[in-house]
């Protein structure tokens, strides 16, 4: 039986199958269960009564090679951890984990997607916006007339309904005591679900245009949601999964008439995700725009359409995310110079169209030839040359490419070799003396340095935290400072195919 969602909120764990099931065409007993808390995964026991039909050792290897199988269900990637035989009732045991559970037909395709991720704190964050409603209030199931759906009335919760694309919108509902355990105050760990969200298409409200309505796979939907959740993942500082997708369809009753129906409900546990307490400070703040960050989607997708793009966005999360926990200088500062040099390269070399900037820009890279990069570039301390390094050129040039340039007002790469001196101080056993607070500015100037990369590659029109002013108020420079950002990069420096 496909489980109420709701009933997965904020819950340690939930009972997902108990009834016969088959391996390689053996019947015994399936218990199934999602642990959600402190770690997601699905745990599995396969009961039997032994007779001499069963070829033991065949069974043992059948684990490795089968799903285990029911009418209404599938399991896949098993991995078998305990077996236990009892003699007086002469029943044999095993038990093991899995990566995925499908409740339904996993072959049939979904119109809608219902999905629940964990540990959103980044919608908490959302308090000041209009599109972000305080209370959800209404109950029952979509109709034509009534767009938004509903949850339990008097509940107390938020939500945001915004295009994804030109066919879909994202509905994301957070509840008032799914907050409640979010909030830094309480000092909770662990993952739990927290969110409950949609992937619905508009069309569907008019039900004449049922039948024209695209259809996703298991497989596609599940590409598609995890390519949101990672979109959101940025925003969290911290890898949201979505533990839990349901697909819904139209079907024509006996009357003739399209109902929406179930047809498959998925739980994946092997997605990264990150515990509340390592979240680090997001650039997300209560004002920015959560709708304008989600209508980068389309930019987002086709960046992860480049082969190049998908590993330089994760391997800059996973820099970013310890960066901005900062619980230690050396780290952040290693983290934060990593992502940046990978960055680099991306923007000025894998992005750009025009082959001849594209092949000067590689020299910078190529560390064989660092000769021939500095004659092309003109660096060095000769007269009429650029007296800065190649590291610092490239990062420079990185800026100078979304727009933070003097001609615009802004003195950022006059900070980069100070940003380089600390990022070595991090990695080299030879330590300068400088200032703690000073260090620490100088490391939030280079994490904004990523936000604003990330954010002007994906389009991001909105307002942003302003890790540099942050700095600034440590050192005693500012005082004063809503440590809020408009966007300083130039989004006309945009290739328009993005």
């Amino acid at each position: 039986m496909i489980p109420n969602r709701k009933d997965l909120i904020l819950s340690e764990s939930f009972d997902l199958y108990d009834n016969l099931a088959i391996i390689d065409g053996v019947t015994g007993r399936l218990n199934a269960k999602l642990q959600i808390y402190p770690s997601a995964f699905i745990e599995w026991d396969f009961e039997l009564f032994l007779d001499d039909s069963i070829d033991i050792q065949k069974l043992r290897e059948s684990f490795r090679e089968y799903p285990l199988t029911a009418p209404a269900l599938f399991i896949e990637n098993l991995t078998q951890n305990r077996e236990s035989h009892s003699s007086v009732a002469n029943l044999l045991s095993f038990t093991g984990r899995a990566n995925k559970l499908v409740i339904g037909d996993k072959n049939l395709n979904g119109q809608s997607f219902n999905f629940l991720l964990t540990n959103t704190k980044v919608l908490s964050y959302c308090l000041a916006q209009d599109i972000l409603e305080y209370k959800v209030i209404e109950k029952g199931l979509i109709t034509p007339d009534l767009p938004k759906r509903e949850i339990a009335s008097g509940e107390e919760g938020k939500f945001i309904d915004a295009p994804l694309d030109s066919n879909w919108n994202l509905r994301l509902e957070i509840r008032k005591d799914a907050i409640n355990w979010l909030d830094d105050k309480r000092k909770n760990i662990g993952s739990y679900l927290t969110c409950e969200a949609e992937l619905y298409q508009p069309r569907r409200f008019h039900l004449e245009n049922w039948e024209s309505l695209e259809k996703l796979t298991l497989e596609q939907s599940e590409t598609l949601i995890q390519n949101i959740s990672l979109l959101l993942s940025y925003a969290n500082c911290g890898f949201v999964a979505p533990l839990y997708i349901e697909a819904k369809a139209y079907r024509m009753s006996n009357r003739d008439t399209p109902s929406f129906t179930t047809e498959f409900a998925s739980f994946t546990t092997n997605l990264q995700t990150t515990n509340l307490e390592l979240l680090g400070q997001s650039w997300f703040v209560n004002i920015s725009s959560l709708k304008a960050f989600i209508g980068c989607f389309p930019a987002f997708r086709n960046m992860l359409s480049s082969s190049s793009w998908g590993e330089t966005f994760y391997f800059v999360l996973i820099q970013y995310f310890q960066a901005t926990r900062f619980g230690d200088w050396q780290i952040a500062a290693s983290a934060a110079g990593a992502a940046l040099e990978r960055l680099s390269f991306q923007i000025l070399v894998e992005d750009e169209a025009d082959s001849l900037t594209k092949d000067r820009c590689e020299l910078l890279f190529d560390f064989k030839n660092q000769g021939q990069a500095k004659q092309v570039w003109n660096l060095g301390r000769g007269f009429g040359q650029e007296n800065v390094n190649i590291t610092a050129k490239r990062l420079m040039l990185t800026l100078e490419r979304i727009g933070l340039t003097a001609t615009r007002g802004h003195t950022d790469a006059n900070d980069v070799q100070a940003f380089l001196n600390v990022r070595n101080d991090a990695v080299h056993p030879r330590v300068s003396a400088m200032d703690t607070n000073e260090r620490i500015a100088i490391i939030l100037k280079a994490i904004q340095w990523i936000d604003e990369i990330l954010l002007w590659r994906l389009g991001y029109e909105g307002k942003y935290f302003d890790r540099i002013a942050c700095g600034e108020r440590m050192k005693g420079t500012i005082t004063s400072h809503t440590l809020v950002a408009d966007a300083r990069y130039d989004l006309t420096l945009r290739d328009a195919s993005w």
